[in-house]
This record gives C-alpha cells, structure tokens and sequence, in this order.
C-alpha cells in the first residue's frame, strides 16, 4: 500500500504567499491625453573615491526619513567559471547568513529592530548588498553592510541549507517552460560557456562546496571592485565620515574582469524545439545580440523596441493577442548589461497556432526595420517611455540605483538625468535605422518550448529545427513516438489505511489518512489532511487490474481559498475542469487527448509502488499538471538506499528524487508495494512521516 503525491495541493496553497504577476487588461483601452511635459527634478549627488578604491556617490533626498544602502561589487554570476555556475548565486544566498561577530539571526534581529531590513543578490554583472532603514540608523546600516561584506564566514550548516534550496530552485526551473526556454535562449545566442549565456544545472550546483563560494567571496569582496551608494535623508558630510570608519581599511583588490567571447555564427536562423510531451501551449522566444551600452544607437532602438511589444498597445499585442487571439500577451524588450547587450521578444501560445505565432512574430520584427515609422507609433512610444520615467524615481532607494546602474555600465550620469529629453529627440528615421541594423530576423535565434510531436513538422516550415530536452541536450527524433505504457500489476497493492504526521519548517502542522480500498474491478484510493492551515478530501478510482485511471475527484479548503479538481479518462481523453485561485491560473477546463499510460494528479504514486525499483534507475511516468494544463513527464531517479526512522518505526527504503512542478524526494519501501514511508517538499519546508505501520 502506498500514500498518494496529494500534498501537491497543499504546495500549491502555499503558494498563494507568492505575488502573483500583474494581469494585462483584457483589451485595448484608448489611453488618456498625456500631460505637459514638466522638468525633472533631479537631486544632487556627490561622487568620491577612497584611497583603497571604492567608488562612493551619496544622493540626499529628504522627503521621507528613510536612508538605502547599497554596495555593489563588480563580480556576479559573468565571473563563474565553466562548472561552477551557481557560485555566485550561493554566495549571495549566504551573505547574510552569519558573519565573524554576528549569526544570521543576530543581524536580522539587529535591523528589524531599526525598523529596516537587509538582502543580497546576485546578477550578471555584480553582487550587491543591501540594507534599508530608518535615517537615524544609518550608522547602523553601513556597519552591518561593511560587516556583511568583510567578515561573511559561510558557516557549514547554512551552507548545506541554502545548498539544498538551490538544488530544489534549480529542479523547479527545469519544469518550469518559461525558464526552459529562457535557459535555452541564452546558451544559444551567447554559448553556454559564455558569463551572459550560462545558468546554473542540477550537476553545476551539485559540484559546489563551501570552499568555492568562500574563493569567491575572497576574491571579488574587495574595495577596488566595488561601488557602494547611500541615498535618503542623510547629510554628504556624515556620510562620508561613516564610510571611512567602516569602509576605509578594506583591501584594496582590483575590478574583476569579464569577456564576452563573439556571439555564436549561424548560418541561418536557428530554431531550437525544446520538447515537452502533452503541452497544451507552446512557449516562444527569440532574441539576438545588440550593442555596448554606450552605443548612440541604443536610444533608437530602445523607442523601436517599445513600438514592437513595450505594453498592452504596441504591435505584438495587438495583433497576436487582440486581432488573432493566440495568446494572453506577447512582448519585446532590450536587456543593457555591462559588456554587450540583447534583444528579446517572447509570446505563450496555444499548441495549433505555434508555427503561426512564430511566423507573425518574425513578420513584425521585419516590418519594424522595413517599413517607414509612423509618427503616432513612435510618439505613443515616446510618451510612454519618457512620462513613464519619473516613477522610476519616486525614491530615493530607486534614484540611487539608477545612478549605480549607469556608473557599472560605464555610462555617463546624463543616461539617468537626460533621459526624457534623449527619448524625445529621436526621430523615426532613426528609430527604423537601429531596428534594420540590429533586428535582422536571419540572425535572430528562436526557442520554442512545447510539444514537438504536434509542432515540428510545421515549424520546420519556418526554419532548421534542431530539437532538444528540457536541459538543453540533444533529443532524438525517435524521442517523439509515444512511449509504451509501463506494466502495472494492481494485484500488488494490499487494502488498507495508512496515517502520516506532517510538519511545516519543523513545526507540527497536521495529519494525513490515506486508505486503499476494493470496489469490484476498481481500487478507491482516498485521502483526508486535517490541518490548521487547510483541509483536503481526495478520491481516486483506478482499474484494478492495471491501475488504469479512472477518475480523481479533490476538495481543499484554506481559509478564504477554496480549490477543487473533478477528471476523469476516458478512451484515451481527459476531460473534467479545476476551481483554482486566481493566482494559480484560475478555473479551467480539461478536455485533451491522453498519450498512453497517462495518469491524474495524485496517482503516480500508486503506479510508482508497483513498478520494480532499483539503486540508479530512473522510472518517467505521464502525469496532468492542474497548475499548466499540460501532460509533463515526471522523473523519479532512485539515488540510492537508505534506512530510515520515522514514528512508526525504523524501515529499509529506496530515495527518490521527483522532478516536475512540485519536486519532492521520496523514501519508499524496499519490497513491494513501495509504501511511502517519508516524504520532503524541496521548495518548501513541509514533510511527511509515517505513524502507522503498512
């Protein structure tokens, strides 16, 4: 007997702690007159530097008594080495996890009680530090900052946790189509080996140790990579006073260099099909190298980019959302890092119309550069870019970045401070210029992220297909036929009732019942979770013989959120519709053809405790994802074997990783049927352990 993988439920509630992205207006609105053009009010800044190296700007704004200090060191993720991508993400990760004086809980103790708070990330060109707080701790805030910075010890237990969370983020992404196709993107318009086109993998971020983010950390933390901005209500002269005390003994050390090897030549417009069997949509992306930062062409062609797909009434919008209804929304943008930039456009697509939308997309990008402007195009642009500014400066936290922005790209400070004026001036003749020089639809590379079987042979209309798996890798054609459904043998399974314990971040939080039951040809699998948090029921009804579904039926409430799944299948179709919040996708309706062996939401894991386990073996199962709508290929990799000891007692189990939206690891039973016996959530806290004995 075993449990099933319902907790994915749970997962998904908690989810809604998530910040949900911002809906589009369903459509086009007429927008309002814009307003005279005003001058923009620019605060002063000062600008010094240390006798050690750091670059200081101070900007005192004082609106509201806040101050924001941010230390920028010109080392991010660009500097990982082949192999060790990741590095400095983990880094980042652990910055304010302890320093020589001060425990990850005394520092955050320490600014929350000044009313602030205190972060860290890591981007392409840099690593920065944080800390916002009220202006009369800012003494507080640079030494907490420097502290940060000079005295970080990466101490070994945070190291493992934050090790694991990357694990479980990097997992996450790889089931994830968007980031799929993002990651793809990259490594095919820069090189995978490139700092601009690398992203961390599973086995990148597994070969990581300790010793290779402290080598980081000691290496670029340094006085002479970095630039460090106070910005808020704080007097220059104090300021200055301050950072010499906690600042002005930091070693010296030099910038970091970063080369962009040249871009990668195709001979022809790329198109790279990235499969994902039983997608209901397809993903699209397609992007190409630009310019410097400092090009007197990025202006141009920034305006140009806007016209294509900057919002809701640029031309990508327009036509593929509103005149042809294939998609919620489709966009273009400019990325500006230190060295060479790109462009980008993208678009989520239904599955029939994927060759559609990539051909019309293709078109657009052509026209932009083809075709004369016309000024009510480029002046809606205008409008937009430059009367959107000045909420990119409402305070003072923000106008310091926007100067740190420009000082790491080497721009001079007008790029910030001449914004409007320089937006305004181009004419359209300039603006199609940049798009025909820079947007030549023949070098540009394409991603599409879907289900091969349904799309390649039209999008081989379009382009040379290569196809690929969701890492990136080769995929062989062969890879396309539908797999033969694996052997269940339903006679394994034993009737009977199981319970589990289920904590959140060690807490206990609830319990799970789950029972297996006999109904003439079908085995009923049941489930109830009783927790403070949320409730669940959930039945499933599966053919006794082969664990063939049959249907699954789900309620979960959690406080004012309510969510309920009713599917079944039938002659290979799934049909049945989900109550989702609207932060999940809201309702939706399932009515798609099954490949063989498909299975529904929470019955893998009877599937899974039948089929013949074994230390390295990979086991892939079909399973519907409620969240996507899509048929994904779930992966369970037995990694090895362990005993284990949960409340009911102690048990030899197989480990299992499970990829998909809700990657797990799993201890099984050894004999069959593989009972779950534990179970860990690898993108949140939540646990399960068995109580009773199967």
């Amino acid at each position: 007997m075993t449990t099933m993988r319902w907790l994915a439920g749970a997962s998904l509630l908690l989810a809604l702690a998530v910040p949900a992205a911002a809906q589009q207006p369903v459509g086009k609105q007429q927008p309002p007159a814009p307003l005279p053009a005003r001058p923009l009010a620019f605060p002063a800044f000062q600008e010094t530097k240390l006798a050690n190296g750091l670059d200081v700007i101070v900007l005192q704004k004082q609106a509201v008594p806040l101050v924001s200090v941010s230390l920028y060191v010109r080392s991010g993720t660009g500097t990982d080495p082949a192999g060790k991508e990741g590095r400095a993400e983990l880094a980042a990760e652990l910055l304010t996890k302890g320093t020589a004086t001060r425990s990850a809980s005394q520092l955050a103790e320490l600014v929350e009680r000044a009313g602030g708070s205190i972060y860290a990330s890591a981007e392409r060109d840099y690593t920065r530090v944080g800390c916002d707080v009220l202006a009369e701790s800012l003494p507080l805030a640079l030494d907490v900052v420097s502290d940060v910075a000079r005295h970080a010890t990466f101490a070994d237990d945070e190291f493992q946790t934050a090790h694991a969370r990357f694990l479980s983020s990097v997992q996450l992404d790889l089931s994830r189509p968007e980031r799929v196709a993002l990651r793809v993107l990259g490594s095919r318009t820069w090189g995978a080996t490139s700092p601009y086109g690398s992203f961390a993998s599973m086995a990148s971020v597994q070969g990581l140790t300790a010793a290779d983010v402290k080598a980081f950390y000691g290496a670029s933390f340094r006085a002479g990579n970095a630039l460090l901005v106070v910005a808020g209500d704080a007097e220059p002269a104090q300021v200055q006073a301050l950072v010499r005390k906690w600042f002005g003994d930091w070693p010296a050390g030099a910038p970091a260099p970063i080369v962009v090897p040249p871009r990668i030549a195709y001979a022809r417009m790329p198109l790279f099909l990235v499969h994902r069997p039983g997608s209901v949509q397809s993903n699209i992306m397609m992007s190409t190298v630009t310019m410097a930062p400092g090009s007197p062409d990025y202006r141009p062609l920034e305006v140009a980019t806007h016209v294509l797909g900057g919002g809701t009434d640029a031309r990508l919008f327009a036509i593929l959302r509103e005149q042809k209804g294939w998609t919620y929304g489709s966009y273009a943008y400019l990325w500006r890092p230190r060295l060479l930039g790109a462009f980008m456009a993208q678009a989520e697509v239904r599955t029939p119309v994927t060759d559609s939308a990539v051909a019309e997309m293709l078109k657009q990008i052509r026209r932009l550069g083809g075709e004369p402007m016309p000024a009510a195009d480029l002046k809606a642009a205008q409008n937009y870019l430059a009367g959107s500014f000045p909420q990119r400066l409402e305070s003072a936290a923000s106008i310091g970045s926007q100067i740190a922005q420009a000082r790491l790209k080497g721009l001079p400070i007008t790029d910030v401070t001449r914004y409007p004026e320089q937006v305004m001036a181009i004419t359209p003749v300039q603006a199609r210029l940049a798009a025909r020089r820079y947007l030549d639809p023949a070098k540009l590379v394409v991603v599409v992220v879907g289900d091969a079987g349904k799309v390649k042979a039209s999008l081989e209309k379009i382009a040379p297909v290569t196809l690929l798996d969701v890492e990136g890798n080769p995929l062989d054609t062969m890879a396309l036929k539908a797999a033969p459904a694996a052997a269940l043998d339903g006679s394994l399974l034993k009737a009977g009732t199981v319970e589990y314990a289920m904590s959140l971040q060690a807490t206990p939080s609830g319990t799970v019942k789950t029972t297996l039951a006999r109904d003439g040809d079908a085995w009923v699998a049941s489930q109830t979770i009783t927790s403070s948090m949320f409730g669940m029921t959930s039945e499933g009804r599966m053919r006794a013989a082969d664990l063939t579904p049959l249907s699954v039926k789900q309620a979960m409430t959690g406080g004012p959120v309510e969510m309920t799944l009713e599917l079944k299948l039938e002659n290979g179709r799934i049909t049945g519709a989900a109550k989702l919040p609207e932060q999940m996708g809201g309702n939706r309706a399932f009515d798609l053809d099954a490949p063989a062996g498909t299975l529904l939401p929470g019955l893998d894991g009877y599937a899974l405790s039948v089929l013949p386990l074994a230390a390295g073996k990979t086991i892939t199962l079909p399973v519907l994802s409620t969240r996507s709508g899509a048929i994904e290929n779930v992966a369970y990799q037995v990694v090895g074997e362990e005993q284990v000891k949960v409340p009911a007692g102690t048990f030899d189990t197989y480990k299992v990783d499970t990829s998909g939206e809700n990657p797990a690891t799993l201890w099984l039973l050894k004999t069959a049927p593989h009972t779950m016996v534990k179970m860990e959530f690898k993108a949140m806290p939540m646990v399960l352990e068995l109580t009773t004995a199967p």
